[in-house]
């Protein structure tokens, strides 16, 4: 399975390595969930909460649609700061629900005192949304892992979907 995480929606992809099976469109986004930013930075208690629902509520239907799959794929150009918090500095990286689970407790600690990410420019920090679907995505569809690559290097030939086989 492939997400890929954009700025106000994330796309799913579902198959073999052959063909893909299915597909989805989310309004999830790194920038927005349900079509909304977060309005605090960091997020404050109650926004996290209204958007992990916004989030379970999208998730529903792909969970009930598509039995468990082997692996998940999960890339977007705000993955790239998710990459380097959980592998140290690598280009990519596979992190499991236990390391996403960590981190994103770490936020909600952060979220609950109103403390910023850490003092790095907000470009370059973990998106607080790209970790929420990330988490809720691990969680409800029932991953033990994802593999996170910020870009993919293989785009589809011209005149096909511009998301790629897996």
């Amino acid at each position: 399975m492939l997400l890929q995480i954009g700025e106000c929606e994330s796309r799913v992809v579902a198959g073999t390595a052959d063909a893909a099976r299915d597909h989805w469109s989310l309004p999830l986004g790194a920038g927005a969930i349900g079509g909304q930013p977060f309005r605090h930075d960091p997020p404050a208690p109650i926004d996290l909460e209204n958007a992990i629902a916004v989030v379970e509520d999208a998730l529903a239907p792909l969970a009930k649609a598509w039995s468990r799959p082997a692996a998940l794929l999960v890339s977007g150009e705000s993955v790239g700061p998710l990459v380097t918090e959980l592998s140290a500095g690598q280009s990519e990286a596979t992190v499991t629900r236990d390391a996403v689970e960590n981190l994103f407790q770490m936020m909600v600690v952060r979220a609950s005192l109103g403390v910023a990410g850490g003092g790095e420019a907000s470009s370059e920090r973990v998106s607080p949304s790209t970790l929420l679907i990330l988490r809720e995505f691990l969680h409800h569809l029932g991953f033990d892992a994802a593999h996170l690559v910020p870009r993919l290097s293989d785009p589809a030939p011209h005149g096909q979907s511009d998301l790629p086989r897996i």
